[in-house]
C-alpha cells in the first residue's frame, strides 16, 4: 500500500509517495518518515541566482507537528493507518522545526505531536505489550 504524502513547513510544501506496507504502521511512524525524506530531498541540477533556495539546510531536525486529510483533522498518532486511509489516499503532515515555548518555557506543541511526543505510564506498558507481542509471533 502506498500513501500519497504533501509535507509543508511554513510555505514550503513537497509531495511524496511512501510505502506503508501493509499498513500496519503507526501514524507517528508515517509523520517520521516524512520527515525524514523532507531532510533528504535536494535540489536538481545546479540552483540559479534568482531561485529560490530551500528554508531549511538538508541536515535540519524537523518533526512531525500534525497529520490530516480532507476526511478528518486528527489521527491518533498510535492508530494504525490501515484502519484509516485507504491506498493511495492524500494525506498532510505538517512538520516544525521548532518547538515555540511559552513566558514559563512550557512548549506549546499542537495536539498531535503533544500526543506523539509525551512520555506517560501508559505509552510505557502499551509499548512494552507491543514488544511481548512481536516476541510471540
Amino acid at each position: 500500500m502506498k500513501v500519497s504524502v504533501t509535507v509543508t513547513v511554513g510555505p514550503d510544501s513537497k509531495k511524496f509517495s511512501i510505502p506503508v506496507g501493509d499498513g500496519d504502521k503507526t501514524f507517528k511512524w508515517l509523520g517520521l518518515v516524512s520527515a525524514s525524506r523532507y531532510n533528504l530531498r535536494s535540489p536538481h541540477g545546479q540552483i540559479r541566482s534568482r531561485e529560490q533556495r530551500p528554508i531549511m539546510g538538508t541536515g535540519a531536525n524537523l518533526i512531525p507537528n500534525t497529520i490530516y486529510t480532507d476526511e478528518s483533522v486528527f489521527y491518533h498518532p498510535d492508530a494504525m493507518i490501515k484502519d484509516h486511509i485507504k491506498e493511495g489516499q492524500e494525506v498532510t503532515v505538517e512538520l516544525i522545526n521548532r518547538v515555540p515555548v511559552d513566558s514559563l518555557g512550557v512548549p506549546q506543541m499542537a495536539r498531535w505531536a503533544y500526543i506523539a511526543f509525551s512520555v506517560s505510564e501508559h505509552k510505557v506498558r502499551r509499548t512494552t505489550q507491543r514488544k511481548e507481542q512481536q516476541r510471540c509471533t
